[in-house]
């Protein structure tokens, strides 16, 4: 009886851990899945205000815009970033080429700045949606939802 009681407990003890090896998987697998989309809006968001800085304001009106603002050094390599309007330094994994993007991210060409820059901030949702996912759900990393952080660099910019 002891012994039968033993290999019930050791039966259980293994059902208990693959159980929660399993659920360990499925969270990171879900992580794993919406992290690219999450640094493809984040990567976005940083080119847009790049071109922003670069171009006196001027809304870009094709991935081809910016592309001027994207240079091979941008690409290689993995290291810290500053995020835009400069809140706080966030490591980054990848840094998506222009072609990949826009696979991924759809980007309202038409944007008028006047507008964007008198949208107000909120808590619940981005002001504004000039950058999100061509496909699935908006993810981003805390602190870089791409249309917060152009918001924040056009109020910055304009002195709102």
């Amino acid at each position: 009886m002891n012994q039968v009681a033993g290999r019930n407990w050791l039966r259980w003890a293994g059902v208990v851990g693959i159980v929660i090896l399993c659920g360990y998987l499925c969270i990171r697998m879900f992580q794993l899945r919406h992290a690219q989309m999450a640094h493809a809006l984040w990567w976005t968001g940083d080119i847009i205000v790049r071109y922003l800085e670069a171009h006196d304001g001027t809304w870009p009106r094709r991935w081809e815009d910016l592309a001027t603002v994207v240079g091979e050094e941008d690409l290689k390599g993995s290291g810290v970033m500053e995020c835009a309007g400069g809140r706080r330094a966030m490591k980054y994994r990848q840094r998506l080429p222009i072609q990949r993007l826009r696979e991924m991210v759809w980007v309202d060409w038409s944007a008028d700045v006047h507008e964007l820059v008198t949208a107000e901030r909120s808590a619940e949702r981005p002001p504004f949606l000039v950058v999100r996912p061509l496909r699935g759900d908006h993810f981003y990393f805390s602190g870089a939802e791409p249309n917060e952080m152009i918001r924040a660099h056009l109020v910055a910019r304009s002195g709102l």
